[in-house]
């Protein structure tokens, strides 16, 4: 079974390289890179950001599940503290099966059903309690996620009602928008990853 410590390097890991290769994308394209006539353009590196903050965005679900199957197995967190169960499942399967309930899988995307589940699982929601206060940014990178992943009416529309009222501009991609600069030198998209690996620190109770 993973312990936390594994599901937080897992979830380290990804979170490092994901940014190291964004890093090195816009080095390359500010700077105009190109070889044997290809440019490294916006266009590439737009590309290249939308992926980036899918593969953080993933890992970050990822990590809400190994968590809660861990943690529901009563595995320790970062600091050898124990959480109250209301539950004791066999084996990880057993903890993935009552995590799941009817459904095809759990919506990790959703943070009310994230909070449904530590208060159905752990004693006052547990290392999940924090998230209680259903931080507002998850629906913005839910929405985020969707625009990137989804091409429907639905999401767009959502997707541009949410940019509207970041930044009052509207029928961007989501490249765009998470390129452009919140405060100081801080993009969107540094904004929003760096709020998930936040969480998952203290989830971990690093």
């Amino acid at each position: 079974m993973k312990t936390i410590l594994d599901i937080y390097n897992e979830f380290n890991q990804t979170f490092i390289e994901t940014n190291q290769v964004l890093a090195d994308s816009n080095f390359l394209y500010q700077n105009g890179a190109q070889h044997e006539g290809t440019v490294f353009s916006q266009k590439i590196y737009n590309q290249i950001i939308e992926h980036c903050f899918m593969r953080v965005f993933l890992a970050w679900e990822n990590f809400l599940e190994d968590a809660f199957v861990s943690y529901l197995c009563n595995e320790e967190d970062l600091q050898g503290v124990h959480y109250n169960r209301y539950a004791e499942p066999v084996d990880e399967e057993h903890a993935y099966g009552m995590l799941k309930g009817t459904k095809q899988y759990p919506d990790w995307t959703n943070v009310n059903n994230v909070n449904i589940l530590s208060d159905l699982f752990f004693e006052k929601s547990g290392p999940f309690n924090l998230l209680l206060s259903n931080p507002v940014e998850f629906q913005h990178m839910k929405t985020i996620r969707n625009r990137i992943s989804h091409i429907s009416k639905q999401s767009i529309h959502a997707f541009n009602k949410f940019t509207s009222s970041q930044i009052a501009k509207s029928n961007l991609t989501a490249a765009i928008f998470l390129s452009t600069i919140k405060c100081g030198s801080t993009t969107f998209y540094s904004f929003y990853t760096d709020i998930i690996k936040s969480y998952v620190d203290a989830i971990c109770n690093r």
